[in-house]
């Protein structure tokens, strides 16, 4: 189980990385405008958002192990199937697809976590986010590659050539390594232990919008994608203003986002350990802010040690994600409360880049834009402040007790606490 739980995560973000590097000749051989490879970029965080709309009525009604078989085949059709759909609308479509399925896998990890490692919610969210993370970094490293080696072999005449430019085939391949998750999830889609009668009726409604540890929860996945999203798009286009070489600017980038592996597997482990996590908050916000700061203020002077801080900035995504379990008494809830945190999360970050870009093309040059991610730092801070302690949203929202499965089948009881155990 763990094992699909892996690989599940290494297929949450390849449709997303895997296209950046080869946009310039997906935009000329699909046709895409410059309009519509706007909304091509701005896809992902839309299906996020909507993933989250849409997961709870699914949960409420299916076994999450259930639900992340069937995405997992919609990622394989939706990667293998959109390099050759000849046209901008197809190729959008068939891109919403697998970007709404991985969305979805995102909600439901969380659920499964919680159904099958109750008293391991740290370690084993942990290891997904590592997984995560890796997936998100793989993709946009070998795609290039990939694409002109088949590019090369159809230039002297292989059979490679068949299968169109050479992108296609670098695009498709991720769909293979899904297809590999797919079948490690086929059993415990036939034995699922996240049941949505767990914790009320099947069809139950849970409120979580009215719990104030949930939107603690939210709050900080939100505004630490919010930084994020903005810092990936952004951070490139500062440095080579400030004089620095692209390629220098690229791998500044990569130090940024390569910091979320050592974090994702620690943060969730510390996140189940201590009895509050503001402290934990506070020193992410700070160091945004002092990664910030370096960034605006002496962008070539230690640029990788101000990439360095605002990669540790960044820990509150794996810390949410922890939450997600560490905060709710059984799967059902965690699946609710992880739609709630992740939906509205990705709404707040798809706004990140943007007003980012509106403040760099205003009069204040790169201050506006620094000032607007300092100023997002509070609803950080204020979302560790709600979700600091061991209350969970059951307890708040006055919750019966989850019933769980033991590895022979038999019922058992979930306390609220036994989620803290390490």
């Amino acid at each position: 189980m763990l094992v699909a739980i892996l690989l599940l995560a290494l297929n949450l973000r390849a449709a997303v990385t895997s296209v950046p590097p080869l946009l310039g000749r997906i935009a000329a051989d699909v046709g895409l405008s410059t309009a519509l490879t706007g909304v091509l970029g701005s896809l992902p965080v839309a299906c996020f958002a909507l993933a989250g709309a849409i997961g709870p009525p699914l949960l409420r009604r299916q076994p999450a192990e259930r639900i992340i078989l069937a995405l997992t085949v919609m990622i394989v059709a939706g990667e293998i199937f959109r390099p050759w759909t000849g046209g901008p609308a197809a190729f959008l479509a068939a891109s919403a697809v697998a970007l709404l399925a991985m969305g979805l896998g995102n909600v439901a990890l969380p659920a499964v976590v919680k159904g099958w490692f109750p008293d391991r919610i740290g370690a084993v969210t942990g290891l997904y986010v590592t997984a995560l993370t890796i997936g998100t970094a793989i993709p946009p490293l070998l795609v290039v590659p990939i694409a002109d080696a088949v590019g090369r072999t159809a230039a002297r005449g292989g059979e490679l050539g068949l299968l169109g430019p050479g992108w296609h085939l670098a695009l498709a391949a991720w769909g293979a390594l899904a297809a590999v998750a797919a079948v490690f999830w086929i059993v415990p889609a036939r034995h699922p232990r996240t049941h949505p009668g767990a914790n009320g009726a099947v069809h139950a409604r849970i409120p979580v919008y009215r719990s104030r540890v949930a939107w603690g929860v939210m709050l900080i996945f939100g505004t630490t994608s919010l930084n994020f999203y903005a810092i990936i798009a952004w951070l490139p286009r500062r440095l080579v203003d400030a004089g620095l070489s692209e390629p220098a600017a690229g791998a500044d980038l990569a130090l940024v986002a390569g910091f979320g592996v050592p974090l994702a597997r620690g943060v969730p482990l510390l996140a189940a350990r201590v009895s509050r996590v503001l402290p934990m908050v506070i020193v992410f916000a700070a160091c945004l802010a002092v990664g910030y700061a370096g960034l605006l203020l002496a962008p070539t002077t230690l640029t990788w040690l101000w990439a360095v801080i605002t990669g540790t900035g960044a820990g509150g995504f794996p810390l949410a994600l922890a939450l997600v379990g560490l905060r709710s008494a059984g799967p059902v809830t965690a699946g609710a409360l992880s739609a709630f945190a992740q939906g509205l999360g990705y709404a707040m970050a798809g706004a990140g880049p943007i007003v980012v870009g509106l403040l760099y093309q205003g009069k204040s040059g790169w201050a506006g834009p620094f000032v607007f991610l300092g100023t997002t730092l509070v609803l950080l801070v204020l979302g560790g402040w709600f979700a600091g302690g061991r209350t969970t949203v059951d307890e708040e929202l006055g919750l019966p007790a989850a019933p769980a499965h033991d590895v022979d089948g038999t019922a058992a009881v979930v306390r609220p606490t036994d989620t803290l155990i390490e």
